[in-house]
């Protein structure tokens, strides 16, 4: 038995020399390349921190801005590969040393330009969501083969020295994409958008399981396990060369005879693939849906007897987005979009978005053929999006310089509805405009469209306390529409309760009971509501606002009610 199995590990042995000499790698040179990774150079972190901060800045900011240069520099610049290499070095030679090191290295940097990615989105004074970051969300099965493929290059990059192989390490740093899914994460933590963090962590991850996965398996052909780690494992003897993992290594390969055992070396990528198996699996059968909703819609949009002329699709990980434009009546356009919308149902998508225009006839296709995404719905036929929100802008924007602030109050928001005709909807502080003067404020926006002023007149509910009951609903009815609206908080006055003796017992006239009721009520329901404060005061007061309420100041002796509040200018 034990001739066989040194047979096997001699034809194993010559099978490795082969493979590393088709590379052009000879047994002299294995040591060379596992001694520069085990051995750490003196003064070589601070300049692959520097890299990994400026490569993490400019990826950053490149997914921001939808710049692709920007974003291939920083895989260019990013240093992040080398420790994932030595990684995969150290498994598939077995070095604990160089294995934990590098790991520890690893884990640092994505954990560094995480945290880096996040703060620097934090600084910017938007946060859509481009094209740059939504590719880096939807990770898939075929990402963890290009991974597989970039890791070779990688492997053969690090065991060819020369020159000619400059352009590969290049290239790999292109494809294999690191630093970039890292920030997306960063950008998605930074902005609440856990779809983006966890498809951007899944698609890092599905990388480096791919690297250490094929890498290690290329660093064992290429016979790097037959270099004697231990001995190159003594230089790290000086303690003023070693760091905590080095150290732990070390007494890691005392202990385990110089190497780590094989099965410690696969605990790490198979962990890896365990984690990332299902969820890409899972992507994998969502980009079989996408295909099939593609390859549907096409069948439905490709119909001679719709008439269909001009169209377009888009598919992203969060939705599916149908426009086109059929020639005939309003009909016919709504004919259309029901279809789509029906199919794409049976297809499982939810809230698929489907514009479908209609015109009269094919000679005005010409002049929509390059606005597909800008040319108004028919009524009644919606417009699409981005043309609604264009105008709820203009509009918005048109009221906002026409609002008559001295007179009317504060405004508050502004929305517009587009139908049969466009409604301006306005919620402000203060009294209502009235008939008349809704009236002027449609004039004023627009000369030669007709458009309807819809109000809320945000305005103070006041009333004597013995007038409590009457007064309650309405301040409970203007504590729902504040509650409603972003930026607005309501302060509250009401009286303060009859004073007690130590016994409990009022002291003088009984309160009006609908004043006690009122005070609980008011308590039970408005007391822990956000964005709403109560006070003591004389009266009954509900008094909307965009700033803070006043102190409500000192409380009176015997009882007495303190002054109202009002609210903070």
């Amino acid at each position: 038995m034990g001739r066989a199995t040194r047979s096997l590990q001699k034809l194993l042995r010559a099978s490795e020399d082969r493979v590393a000499a088709w590379l052009g790698v000879t047994p002299a040179q294995r040591v060379v390349i596992v001694r520069g990774m085990v051995e750490p150079r003196s003064g070589s972190a601070m300049g692959y921190w520097l890299q990994l901060g400026i490569a993490t800045l400019l990826a950053t900011l490149g997914l921001a801005l939808d710049s692709t240069a920007v974003v291939i520099g920083a895989m260019l610049i990013a240093p992040l590969m080398k420790p994932i290499v030595e990684l995969s070095m150290g498994l598939g030679t077995g070095s604990a040393p160089l294995t934990l090191r590098a790991g520890a290295r690893t884990a640092w940097s994505v954990g560094l330009v995480v945290l880096g990615a996040a703060l620097i989105t934090k600084t910017l004074p938007f946060h859509e969501p481009t094209r740059e970051l939504l590719a880096r969300t939807a990770p898939s099965l075929i990402d963890l083969f290009v991974a597989a493929a970039c890791a070779l290059a990688a492997g053969y990059a690090t065991m060819c020295s020369a020159s000619d192989v400059a352009s590969t390490a290049a290239g790999t740093s292109i494809g294999i994409s690191l630093v970039p899914p890292l920030c997306t994460a960063g950008y998605g933590l930074a902005t609440g958008d856990n779809v983006m963090a966890s498809g951007a962590a899944l698609l890092f991850t599905a990388n480096i399981t791919g690297i250490l996965g094929v890498a290690s398996l290329a660093f064992v052909v290429a016979g790097f396990g037959q270099v004697d780690v231990g001995e190159e494992e003594k230089a790290l003897d000086d303690a003023s060369r070693q760091g905590v993992a080095v150290y732990l290594g070390r007494r890691w390969s005392r202990h385990a005879a110089s190497r780590l055992g094989f099965s410690a070396r696969l605990v790490l990528p198979l962990a890896l693939f365990a984690a990332i198996y299902l969820p890409l699996r899972r992507a994998v059968g969502d980009m079989a849906q996408r295909a099939e909703v593609r390859r549907e819609v096409g069948a439905i949009l490709a119909d001679d007897s719709r008439r269909v002329v001009q169209s377009s699709l888009d598919i992203t990980a969060k939705e599916v987005v149908v426009r086109a434009i059929v020639v005939g009546d309003a009909d016919a356009a709504l004919d259309t979009e029901r279809l789509l919308r029906e199919r794409l149902a049976e297809l499982g998508v939810a809230s698929p978005k489907v514009s479908v225009w209609a015109v009269p006839d094919a000679s005005e296709v010409s002049s929509l053929a390059d606005r597909l995404g800008a040319i108004p719905i028919p009524a009644p036929v919606r417009p699409p999006e981005e043309v609604s929100r264009e105008l709820a802008d203009r509009l918005g924007s048109a009221v906002r310089d026409a609002w008559p602030a001295g007179s009317a109050g504060e405004l508050i928001a502004t929305w517009v509805d587009f139908g049969d005709t466009t409604r301006i909807r306005v919620v402000h502080l203060g009294a209502p405009l009235g008939d008349t003067g809704r009236a002027l404020l449609a004039r004023a926006v627009s000369t030669t469209e007709a458009l309807v002023v819809d109000e809320e007149a945000l305005q103070p509910v006041t009333a004597a306390a013995t007038d409590a009951l009457a007064w309650l609903g309405p301040a409970l009815r203007l504590a729902d529409r504040v509650a409603m609206t972003q930026g607005v908080r309501l302060c509250v006055t009401v009286p303060a309760p009859p004073p007690r003796d130590r016994r409990g017992r009022v002291v003088g006239a009984p309160e009006d009971p609908a004043l006690t009721t009122t005070r609980a009520v008011v308590e039970r329901e408005l007391g822990s509501r956000a964005r709403v404060e109560v006070a003591v005061g004389p009266e009954l007061v509900a008094t909307p606002t965009r700033g803070a309420c006043a102190p409500a100041g000192p409380p009176a002796p015997d009882g007495a009610a303190a002054p109202t509040p009002a609210p903070a200018p």
